[in-house]
């Protein structure tokens, strides 16, 4: 892939950004020094009406549960303040899954637009990235609340609506 992370930081919608954010508060609340995918999950998670929660409601599964057991399973950290929150190599990956998402959702193959990531970009990477490894803590969590993370993606592909080949999403 080979695209900078500050980079694709440039290209995150509203929803994303604000997902992403939420993760690098999380990392912080559980004062952990490094910024994971679980983190993220927990973003998109928290984001209010966002597809993240509407596709667990459709699970029946409450989307705080998620977020409760992701926290159990990280638990606390012993970075009481930490002055600078680094990305794994596996979050890293998922912000540059994503914008590849995006980018091939809006263009053909070869060219580089200007794609911007939106929060089912990132949901998807997170998938695509932890069925590549079924014991990571993100997969973990969705296992531990029987969603099957084919049929989870399936439905977020399903309930977005759309693939967005024309222009990205406006947020107000």
């Amino acid at each position: 892939m080979g695209v900078q992370v500050q980079t694709i930081m440039e290209f995150l919608s509203e929803s994303a950004r604000q997902a992403v954010s939420l993760a690098f508060r999380e990392a912080i609340y559980s004062r952990h020094g490094i910024i994971t995918t679980p983190h993220l999950l927990i973003g998109l998670v928290k984001l209010q009406d966002g597809l993240t929660q509407r596709v667990l409601t459709h699970f029946q599964v409450h989307s705080k549960a998620v977020r409760d057991f992701l926290r159990q399973l990280l638990g606390f950290g012993n970075v009481l303040a930490p002055q600078r929150i680094t990305m794994t190599v596996r979050f890293a990956r998922v912000l540059e899954i994503g914008h590849q998402l995006a980018s091939e959702a809006i263009a053909p193959a070869g060219s580089t637009p200007k794609a911007y990531i939106e929060e089912k970009h990132l949901l998807m990477a997170i998938l695509q990235d932890g069925l590549k490894d079924p014991e990571s803590v993100t997969m973990r969590a969705l296992m531990k609340f029987s969603l099957e993370p084919q049929a989870f993606l399936a439905q977020v592909i399903l309930m977005d609506g759309s693939d967005r080949r024309t222009s990205p999403r406006t947020y107000h």
